[in-house]
């Protein structure tokens, strides 16, 4: 008799807790589409990348692949982006802002997954959709195409399995940690710094507490290599290539995780010729013995100091500090094994950013970004527990606290789009005059890739080819020059011998001084 009130009470709280999920993933959908649309609204242009990737998806359609390479050479990005405008009908960019925004809603529903392997109270859901949608530089790039959303996405979807594979031991979230990893990698190389270094990690780790015997270990440890050769082997084909030529390597498009990865080895080993090269150079102007000693030192701790001031502004800073303020953090931190697996991907995060500054001397945020969002787990649960501390206090001093952890999350997200730039709205204005007044029946060059993309006519790559002369426009049958200019003082022979023979036609003008310039050409001489 008593057992059956404890499993109707045990009943009770698991429906209560998949409705509670159900609830939030669907807020955290909604928010991700609000954001979508309200960043887009504000964006002035396309990036540079996913300008490159529409490009390589119409020529994929249209059957040259060789041209496609020739823009972006991931392949199975924009080849997707192909097969969803064929399948639904929708333009091309269209079809890969519908990708973009899925990923973009796995990405937010995988952070909100994690957050509940750790916390399944509502206040600390609600703040993980708080600090997750605030975080500023991400926010920015939602407007974006690129692949770091669905790298993104699919490698918190795998901490994910992860944190489940080591509540319930089942082999379901083995198999499906492995499969999300290797599919990251097929979206960026450094996934495969995850797939072998997380296992590794926690192989070691379980080695050094006694958990796993030294037979036990190796056995595991073969199992890595194999599951490693598997995943080399099913990657798609490299290209041939001579090995002899470095620089060659590093101009050569490779298609496959694989390819990309001996591309960065290749890398890192010029890079450390570039960076003896540097020290020598630094030694040399040193005021004494001494402090050429310490070169190394200095270069090093540069690159650490760099890629720590870079994650701490990729990641959500504002509700960072707030997180350190007021905390109360009583036992060790990774003293609970899915703590650890969490630090293990901060910690591979890390090394993988050293790397990049290595290699190139500085590192993007776009390239840090996983690490800063796995950051922002511990300011969630900081922040839910600091908050659920207070919340029991009756003191009036902790209600700033608690005003600011969802009122600050509000004006991050609200502040960038009070701001609307419209810097490069007179460039989708002159390709939307270009398109309506000149239309498809006239042969149009363009000067820059970003004004031909927003005329929509993707079988125009008239600016792959530089031209000097009005002469040469005429031999090649255009009748309209379609020019930017980044600054009116800019001298280009073509542009102004255009304005001396007065063909200019229309123009469009930002206040900066920037500007896109339409010229009807003359008719050739027979």
């Amino acid at each position: 008799m008593v057992a059956t009130p404890l499993l109707e009470r045990s009943t009770t709280a698991r429906q209560k807790f998949k409705r509670q999920g159900l609830a939030i993933y669907s807020l955290s959908c909604a928010l991700s589409l609000l954001l979508f649309f309200a960043y887009g609204a504000i964006e002035g242009t396309l990036n540079d990348d996913g300008i490159n990737y529409i490009y390589a998806a119409h020529a994929l359609a249209e059957g040259l692949p060789e041209q496609a390479k020739s823009y972006r050479p991931e392949t199975l990005f924009y080849s997707q982006i192909t097969l969803l405008s064929s399948l639904s009908g929708l333009e091309l960019y269209t079809s890969a802002q519908v990708l973009s925004l899925f990923w973009q809603v796995l990405l937010g529903a995988g952070f909100i997954a994690i957050v509940r392997c750790f916390d399944t109270s509502l206040p600390g859901q609600i703040i993980a959709l708080a600090v997750f949608f605030s975080i500023a530089n991400l926010n920015h790039l939602r407007p974006d195409i690129i692949r770091g959303f669905g790298f993104w996405a699919l490698q918190l979807w795998a901490v994910w399995a992860g944190l489940n594979l080591l509540k319930s031991k089942a082999w379901r979230f083995a198999l499906l940690w492995l499969g999300l990893s290797t599919a990251a990698t097929l979206y960026r190389v450094e996934g495969t710094v995850y797939l072998l270094l997380i296992p590794l990690l926690a192989l070691l780790q379980r080695l050094f507490t006694g958990e796993f015997g030294v037979n036990k270990g190796l056995n595991l440890v073969g199992l890595m290599i194999v599951l490693a050769a598997l995943v080399y082997l099913v990657a798609p084909p490299e290209q041939q290539r001579s090995s002899a030529d470095q620089e060659q390597l590093l101009t050569t498009q490779g298609f496959s995780a694989t390819d990309k990865l001996h591309k960065e080895l290749t890398t890192l080993r010029l890079a450390a010729e570039n960076f003896s090269r540097l020290k020598n150079n630094i030694r040399e102007i040193m005021p004494s013995k001494w402090a050429q000693r310490s070169v190394n030192d200095l270069l090093i701790g540069g690159f650490i100091f760099h890629l720590l001031l870079t994650i701490i502004s990729t990641t959500n800073t504002p509700l960072l500090a707030l997180s350190l303020y007021r905390s109360n953090i009583k036992r060790p931190i990774l003293s609970d094994p899915q703590h650890k697996l969490l630090a293990s991907y901060i910690l591979i995060g890390f090394i993988v950013g050293l790397v990049s500054v290595y290699n190139k001397f500085f590192i993007s945020q776009r390239y840090i970004m996983l690490t800063a969002i796995l950051l922002c787990i511990p300011v969630t649960l900081l922040l839910s527990q600091t908050y659920q501390r207070l919340a029991k206090s009756h003191q009036s001093a902790p209600r700033p606290w608690k005003y600011l952890i969802f009122a600050l999350p509000l004006l991050i997200c609200l502040y960038p789009l009070s701001r609307q730039n419209d810097d490069k709205l007179y460039i989708q204005e002159a390709a939307h005059w270009v398109q309506e007044n000149l239309g498809d029946e006239h042969k149009i060059y363009f000067n820059e890739q970003k004004v031909a993309f927003y005329t929509a006519d993707y079988a125009n790559d008239s600016f792959k080819k530089p031209y000097k002369s009005i002469e040469s426009l005429l031999r090649e049958g255009y009748q309209y020059a379609v020019l930017y200019g980044r600054k009116s003082a800019d001298k280009q022979p073509l542009q102004e011998s255009l304005r001396e023979r007065e063909l200019l036609l229309k123009t469009f003008q930002n206040s900066r001084g920037r500007s896109v310039h339409v010229y009807k050409l003359p008719i050739p001489r027979p």
